[in-house]
């Protein structure tokens, strides 16, 4: 006798709410798609911020100006002094006046010569002699008068720690115009032709060389300060100004603080990203009467 086969009857309204189920499925899965895309359209508005996008909270702008280049602004100009002099303040090496304005991202460097002639006291004395009879910051006032433009902070050292920092920042990458042998006075210096890094020891010969050519030779320690703060403000020292700073404060004199440091923070960063153009001049600014 044959088996009977397993039938399997299905009433008509049975049949329909099997349709109604596929049917309530395929628009279910619809409508999530499509919320899934307006959400993710949405978070794309408000940058994924889940926090802002829920309260339709508007982008706030923020206060950094932003250049068509794409290098954030920071405005404003400072005028700074640097100096290198013997331990006895008897003898001034060299100095500069820098001044750096953004968003130019723009330093003048002007060397000041030993000889250069200054008020103080009501007389007109060289530079170097009103060193060797004033601390740093009567120095700085008398400088500052002469000149009459402010000076916003200095930095200062004598021929050892000028030595010790430049060897910190891995020695200054100059280009010597044209090769020197030069054995005059307990200076003997002797260097190539051509771009190169120079160490501590040898740059601070270098600028002394220099100081025996008169005019040109100012011009090319200008240039030398120059390549000296961008060897300090280089893309590889943009996350380690602050250890930079700690460092030049606690070798050299200066009165920048830390203060003043954390002001410049953003505009020092800057510089260190994405350059600075340096203009050597020999042009002191007008002495005041």
């Amino acid at each position: 006798m044959n088996k009977r086969k397993n039938m399997n009857f299905r009433t008509s309204r049975g049949r329909m709410n099997e349709e109604t189920k596929k049917f309530f499925i395929v628009f279910f899965a619809c409508v999530i798609t499509v919320l899934a895309i307006s959400t993710l359209a949405i978070l794309k508005k408000y940058d994924f911020d889940v926090k802002r996008a829920i309260s339709g909270e508007a982008k706030t702008e923020t206060t950094t100006e932003i250049a068509e280049s794409g290098i954030p602004e920071v405005h404003g100009e400072k005028t700074y002094f640097f100096w290198c002099a013997s331990e006895k303040r008897d003898n001034l090496h060299f100095a500069w006046l820098v001044n750096i304005k953004m968003p130019e991202r723009k330093a003048t460097v002007c060397t000041v010569p030993p000889e250069t002639m200054i008020n103080y006291n009501g007389t007109v004395s060289s530079i170097e002699n009103v060193l060797s009879k004033t601390g740093n910051d009567e120095f700085v006032s008398a400088v500052e008068a002469t000149f009459g433009s402010e000076i916003d902070g200095y930095i200062c050292s004598d021929e050892t720690d000028f030595r010790t920092m430049i060897n910190y920042f891995g020695g200054a990458e100059i280009t010597v115009p044209e090769q020197v042998e030069y054995r005059n006075e307990g200076l003997t210096l002797i260097l190539v032709k051509g771009k190169q890094t120079l160490k501590g020891d040898s740059l601070f010969k270098y600028l002394c060389y220099l100081d025996t050519l008169g005019s040109k030779g100012n011009a090319s320690q200008a240039l030398v300060m120059g390549d000296i703060l961008k060897g300090v403000f280089k893309p590889s020292r943009v996350n380690k100004t602050d250890s930079a700073f700690a460092k030049i404060s606690n070798t050299l004199n200066t009165n920048i603080t830390i203060v003043d440091f954390s002001r410049a923070e953003k505009a020092i960063k800057i510089l260190c990203e994405n350059g600075f153009e340096v203009v050597a001049t020999v042009d002191l600014p007008e002495i005041q009467k």
